[in-house]
């Protein structure tokens, strides 16, 4: 039957209809409803509570603009003009929540993610806006327990709670979460969960739609899974980064919704993984990196093969070489079989062994990370149907051989790293053909050879260029030209014999440049810089560019200019500047070039300088007072100059030094007591000056001091007792990697040249690790004193050449990481400690030309000395050729009047200790006889009692006997 209807009632519908279109699907400019009066007062409210330093609240404003509903972060409702959303999330707001929240009864939506409160708790009054849908917190400066009251949000759809490292929320129990029955994601990020840690899976089993679950680094230690599981829908977990101590149940399996699985950085594989996770086949991303792994990968991935090998497309296991966290043997051909894998790596593992050539299969592959591993053999050829491929990360192995041809098809490629590996051979420009995407390559450390015709136009654009120590020269590679735009350029040590095109100073970088180690020569121009705050890095050290020092821009922040021939007057580099224009600098080289002049006193100019190193030059004048305005100064090298005066009192405006020295100049004068001051000192070079007077006992309180450098002075007095005070020199030293980095703030390796076991040696990157103390060659007097010994991490020693007297330090042999001991031409006396012999480490002493007497002591690192480290002694013994006779093996001496005058001390001490002992025994027998013996002898009563007691406690212990043996036989 049709049905006809009247044309008022179709105008009526239409128009019905229309109205809700606009409604559902108006363009938001509510010129309908205004917002509610009540709401835009909470607003208004809930602003004046906020910090708001950003300015992201500036339109909620009244007099700017009456209708809250078109204030920024604000949503109302077309129809009623309720505020339903708050987007204040990414505000940088601070301050506090106001109560007055609660008026904006109609919100469903409140973000207040990503901002600053402070560490403030999440007000409880939350649990009371009963209409939100969307509740997130995340990052959000909150601290303190996470209120219960949330769980009467029976309607909450998302609940963010994660936090940062810099606030953390916590929760008593998690029992509030059921009645969160239709939450579909929850977060909660970096919550302390340790209290709910035994049981906090049953409460998350009560939430029956939740999808999403993200419980990383919340200190769980257990994983049990109930019987039965309710989490039907759930499609990501990510329980990373809890160390949890139970293995994965196996009802694991029963997740069969599973798309996203995170289980890294736990304790929860130690071999295998488990089936159960190879049957969720659902699953597209797993990541178990950092786990307790062992045993071999191909055992590894026996599990994940089957029906997830056809669905997988993340598959992370990465691990931990360094620590044994690792899986050892090599990659199997199966790998082949996970045809859709987009993203594969397995960084930080001992796999060794070829790539296999099944590795070509993963046609959709945009991400495989081998590196850090010990694969070995070349690389495959079918590397290169890898089409969709966009990071390849094979650093640190041991891959050789040339690369492949087919490289050249990889043609979504932008990021290559292969850096510190053994490959080797000829690249051309037939390796880079299709390559268009290519925005990063590091693949330094490796014996490659660019073979490209001159003029060759690479079809990349390149941001980062690291190819140190390949074969790029003779010639200064012409296709630079075109990587305009480069944020990186290591080209050192790559054989380039050539001088530097003007072009190339003209490139618009703003990055680093490394052309250290080539035989680069010529002159070097204007050196700009885009002023930015990006600092601009130019390393051209160990090169042969000659003339004047280059005009540098102000936006340059670091600039290595050492071991050149660059000459002239420094005057014009460092003063010849307009007003104002101040350097960014924060780390300037210079040194072992042939630069001349007086030393500068412009130092208005460098307030950001951080290192200056100005050694082996031939620079003259005083330190001006005006170096004290380098607040920034923690390394001072102006070693081997000709610089005259006294130290400067400015320098002790520079607290931050960590690194001072003044070697091989001609300073005079004393050494001052504020040195004492510098309580971050590590290094003090004072070699070879003019310098007269005491060691100052200020110079302890500087206990960061690992190397000392007196030596070759004037210096008089006595060695202070305080030296035990060098805490540094007390520990092993440090004996982590040495990282050369020229960051704003981070220290670069630098050389030292010291006098150890008798030569001059140069420590560039284990310079960290010595520790030295050298007073050599000065007038000092007066005993060594016996807190030296106290320096256990001291690896050399010099205090030869000085006038010192008395005997070596019995607890020498304490010093267990002494390797060089030098205490020859002084006037030392008395025998050689026996302790010296703990000295395992040492492979140098000197104890020549002293007063020092009876025989050697025996060890395998004395015996095996050469004889002339003894010799101008009295001593006895191998090495020597002479052996001891009967009497100097206990007491031999040179028969001068000190040494005589010892020997009879001695014997004097002897016989007093002799005369005591016997007196000892005397008055021991005395006090024994009238107390014991005298009363039992003229005491009936007494000697009854003392014998039955003897009696009844002998009989006691013979029957106990009897009793347990008798127990023993029975049982």
């Amino acid at each position: 039957m049709a049905l006809f209807l009247n044309p008022v009632t179709i105008i009526c519908l239409v128009f019905l209809a229309e109205t809700t279109v606009i409604g559902c699907f108006g363009n938001g400019d509510h010129s309908h409803v205004l917002c509610i009066e009540r709401e835009k007062q909470a607003l208004l409210s809930l602003k004046q509570d906020f910090v708001d330093r950003s300015n992201k609240l500036m339109s909620w404003n009244v007099s700017e603009e009456e209708d809250c509903c078109k204030w920024e972060r604000v949503v109302c409702s077309n129809i009623t003009g309720h505020v339903f959303e708050l987007r204040l999330n990414n505000g940088f707001l601070e301050g506090k929540i106001s109560p007055s929240l609660l008026n904006l009864t109609h919100l469903t939506h409140l973000d207040l993610s990503s901002n600053n409160f402070g560490g403030i708790s999440i007000p409880n009054f939350m649990g009371s806006l009963v209409s939100l849908r969307y509740l997130n917190l995340t990052r959000g400066g909150f601290m303190g327990m996470v209120p219960y009251q949330l769980g009467n949000l029976s309607g909450l759809h998302h609940l963010g709670l994660g936090v940062s490292s810099f606030h953390r929320l916590y929760v008593e129990n998690l029992h509030w979460l059921s009645g969160l029955s239709s939450l579909e994601n929850l977060d909660m990020t970096s919550v302390n969960l340790s209290k709910a840690s035994q049981h906090w899976f049953l409460a998350i089993n009560t939430l029956p739609s939740l999808i999403e679950l993200r419980l990383s680094s919340c200190g769980l230690r257990h994983i049990q899974f109930p019987s039965h599981l309710n989490l039907t829908s759930l499609e990501v977990l990510a329980l990373s980064d809890n160390h949890f101590e139970d293995p994965i149940p196996s009802a694991v399996q029963n997740l069969t919704s599973i798309i996203s699985l995170d289980l890294s950085s736990n304790a929860l594989f130690q071999g295998k993984i488990p089936r159960s996770i190879g049957n969720l086949c659902n699953l597209e991303a797993i990541d178990l990196s950092n786990n307790e792994y062992s045993g071999e990968i191909s055992y590894a991935l026996e599990s994940l093969l089957g029906c997830l090998s056809n669905r997988l497309q993340s598959l992370r296991l990465d691990g931990d070489n360094n620590f044994g966290k690792c899986f050892t043997g090599q990659i199997p051909d199966e790998i082949g079989e996970f045809k859709n894998l987009v993203y594969l790596s397995f960084y930080g593992h001992k796999i060794y062994g070829p790539i296999p050539m099944s590795i070509g299969k993963l046609s959709a592959l945009k991400s495989l990370n081998i590196a850090d591993n010990q694969l070995n053999g070349s690389l495959p050829e079918s590397i290169g149907s890898l089409s969709n491929l966009e990071y390849l990360y094979l650093y640190k192995n041991k891959l050789k051989g040339s690369l492949p041809k087919s490289f050249g098809s990889l043609s979504n490629l932008e990021v290559l790293e292969i850096y510190s590996n053994n490959l080797e051979g000829p690249v051309s420009e037939v390796h880079f053909a299709n390559l268009t995407n290519l925005r990063e390559i590091i693949a330094y450390d490796n014996q490659l050879s660019l073979k490209v015709s001159t003029y060759w136009v690479p079809p990349f654009h390149l941001h980062n260029i690291e190819l140190a120590s390949w074969n790029l020269g003779p010639q200064f590679p012409m296709w630079l030209k075109s990587q305009e735009n480069f944020s990186t350029l290591d080209l050192s040590n790559t054989r380039i014999s050539d001088a530097i095109p003007n072009w190339f100073w003209n490139l618009s970088t703003n990055g680093s440049i490394d052309l250290s180690q080539n035989q680069i020569y010529g002159e070097i121009p204007f050196l700009h810089a885009a002023p930015s705050h990006s600092f601009r890095e130019i390393i051209l050290y160990s090169n042969k560019f000659n003339g004047s020092l280059p005009r540098i821009s102000s936006a340059i922040g670091v600039l290595d200019l050492s071991n050149n021939s660059f000459s002239g007057n420094i005057f014009r580099f460092f003063c010849d500047h307009p007003i104002g224009d101040e350097k960014r600098m924060y780390i300037l080289n210079l040194k072992d070039n042939l630069l001349s002049g007086e030393f500068p006193s412009c130092w208005k100019y460098w307030p950001s300088l951080g290192l200056l190193d100005l050694n082996n030059n031939n620079v003259t004048g005083e330190i001006p007072r005006s170096m004290g305005s380098l607040q920034n100064l923690w390394s001072l090298n102006l070693r081997n100059n000709s610089l005259t005066g006294k130290i400067p009192e400015s320098l002790k405006t520079c607290p931050s030094l960590y690194r001072l020295d003044l070697s091989l100049n001609e300073f005079v004068g004393t050494i001052p007591r504020w040195i004492g001051t510098f309580l971050e000192l590590e290094f003090l070079g004072l070699r070879s000056n003019k310098l007269i007077g005491h060691i100052p006992a200020e110079l302890c309180a500087v206990t960061t001091l690992k190397i000392l450098d007196f030596a070759d002075n004037m210096l008089s007095g006595t060695i202070p007792k305080c030296f035990g005070n060098f805490t540094a020199m007390t520990t092993r030293p440090y004996s982590g990697p040495i990282v050369y980095s020229f960051n704003r703030g981070a220290r670069p390796t630098q050389n030292v040249v010291l006098v150890i076991k008798g030569r001059e040696r140069q420590f560039d990157t284990i310079m960290y690790l010595v520790t030295y103390l050298d007073l050599s060659s000065n007038k000092l007097s007066g005993e060594i004193p016996s807190e030296l010994a106290i320096l256990e991490g001291l690896q050399s020693l010099n205090l030869s050449g000085n006038s010192l007297r008395g005997s070596i330090p019995n607890k020498i042999g304490n010093m267990i990481r002494l390797e060089s001991l030098d205490l020859s031409r002084n006037q030392l006396s008395g025998k050689i400690p026996p302790s010296i012999s703990n000295l395992t480490f040492l492979s140098y002493l000197n104890l020549s030309y002293n007063n020092l007497s009876g025989q050697i002591p025996t060890s395998t690192q004395l015996q095996s000395l050469d004889a002339s480290a003894f010799i101008g002694n009295q001593l006895c013994g191998p090495p020597l050729g002479n052996s001891c006779k009967e009497g100097e093996k206990t007491t031999t001496h040179r028969g001068d009047e000190d040494g005589e005058g010892e020997r009879e001390e001695e014997e004097e001490e002897g016989e007093r200790e002799e005369y005591w002992f016997h007196l000892g025994i005397a008055v021991g027998f005395g006090v024994g006889f009238l107390g014991v013996i005298a009363p039992l002898l003229f005491c009936r009563i007494w000697r009854h009692a003392y014998f039955w007691f003897f009696h009844d406690y002998l009989w006691y212990k013979i029957l106990d006997c009897f009793i347990k043996f008798r127990y023993i036989l029975h049982n």
